[in-house]
């Protein structure tokens, strides 16, 4: 039920395409996307601490993979949006590990340049700390 009351409040449902207006790099590790709508329909202003959800189709990867990346803008004041920004950090393989760099990270350093489109979903947020007490206490129950 909560689920449901919560799908009605978002601005579109599953995943909506993006194009990268903008790349630009913010440190040796840190790049920053600047979102736009490829279908031009304006943007619900979005919250601090939300995130968003990207569909990446790698070349190589059997499946598609998701990843989350926090909106790293402010929101404006006039409660639309005209894009959505990401700050991604390039993950390396961490050392003494036999374990690969970061997939998407690196992807999204490497091969997603200005004018690609993305999947997004629409911005979520964390569960709220009085959400994660209650089910804590919940489970306490059982």
């Amino acid at each position: 039920m909560l689920r449901r009351r919560h799908l009605r409040r978002l601005p579109w449902q599953d995943f909506r395409g993006f194009r990268v207006q903008r790349k630009y790099q913010e440190s040796a590790k840190i790049t920053s996307f600047e979102l736009r709508t490829v279908d031009g329909v304006p943007l619900p202003q979005f919250r601090a601490g939300q995130f968003l959800t990207l569909e990446l189709k790698i070349p190589g990867k059997a499946v598609t993979v998701l990843r989350t990346y926090s909106l790293s803008d402010f929101p404006s004041g006039d409660g639309v949006a005209d894009h959505y920004r990401i700050s991604v950090t390039r993950e390396p393989a961490p050392e003494g590990l036999d374990v690969p760099p970061g997939v998407a990270s690196n992807f999204l350093h490497d091969h997603v340049q200005e004018g690609t489109t993305l999947n997004l979903r629409p911005p979520r947020r964390a569960p709220s700390r009085s959400a994660v007490r209650l089910t804590v206490l919940n489970r306490s129950c059982w």
